[in-house]
């Protein structure tokens, strides 16, 4: 990212930190569930990953991360974000849990721009068997950067778990076309939606394979806002189409020797 788009990103998550956290509760809603199914899926995706170096490219709030390192499978791990208050939230998050962890988990947490961090990390020749990028191209839009860098990152044959809503679903796409101006004017930036099949190509250019996808998210528009508790039931009941055509994708990036 460039400077000045760097610092609006940094300014917005700084000040969204107080209400982020609260898409992991457990309420009745659509957008709670669907925040609830994106950990369980990472969750499945990232148990097969015994005995790893991780690095989180984006920790949010940490929810995610808790989740990944109480399954014991991780015993380093690096994790990043470019929002100090966003890191704290996550460092205090996984304080609490540390007795928890693997006995041997090593972890850094680190404020930066993870375009920034990853080239650092090139020249220390530091190498990871897992990296989390989840929902992070949509604040970035640069998809392929992204990859190009973590690419050499990667141990041979490590994974990427990347996360994206998707413009391939109507419901999605229609809420983007009607909000967007609105979101620039009050967030200073614009968000960077995907097609599925363009995320797909780009990963693939970059010399990923694509292991798995994991598809979900009903997402009837504005659900939430005309109402959350059968909102919630929606996205419950119709978990099995979200899987086949859902508004969001977890992919599994596996890095081609």
């Amino acid at each position: 990212m460039n400077d000045d788009h760097q610092s609006v990103v940094k300014t917005f998550f700084n000040h969204e930190v107080n209400s982020y956290f609260k898409n992991f509760h457990s309420l009745k809603s659509g957008n709670h569930y669907r925040f609830q199914r994106r950990i369980e899926l990472v969750k499945i995706a990232a148990k097969d990953f015994a005995y790893c170096h991780l690095l989180e490219c984006s920790s949010g709030t940490g929810e995610t991360t808790r989740e990944i390192l109480l399954q014991n499978t991780v015993n380093y791990a690096d994790i990043v974000d470019i929002s100090p208050k966003m890191l704290a939230h996550t460092q205090q998050l996984l304080t609490i849990e540390r007795d928890n962890f693997h006995h041997n988990l090593a972890i850094n947490f680190i404020e930066a721009d993870i375009f920034t961090f990853l080239n650092q990390a090139q020249t220390q020749d530091q190498f990871y068997d897992l990296v989390l990028c989840l929902g992070l191209i949509a604040h970035t839009g640069k998809l392929k950067e992204l990859l190009q860098l973590i690419y050499p990152c990667l141990q041979p044959k490590g994974h990427i778990l990347l996360q994206s809503s998707l413009l391939d679903h109507w419901g999605f796409k229609l809420v983007r076309n009607l909000t967007t101006e609105k979101y620039i004017r009050q967030k200073g930036y614009a968000i960077t939606d995907f097609y599925l099949q363009d995320i797909i190509d780009t990963a693939q250019n970059c010399g990923f394979t694509i292991v798995k996808q994991h598809r979900f998210g009903f997402y009837f528009p504005f659900g939430d806002n005309l109402w959350k508790w059968g909102n919630f039931y929606l996205e419950k009941s119709m978990e099995q189409i979200a899987d086949k055509m859902g508004s969001d994708v977890i992919l599994i990036l596996e890095k081609n020797q």
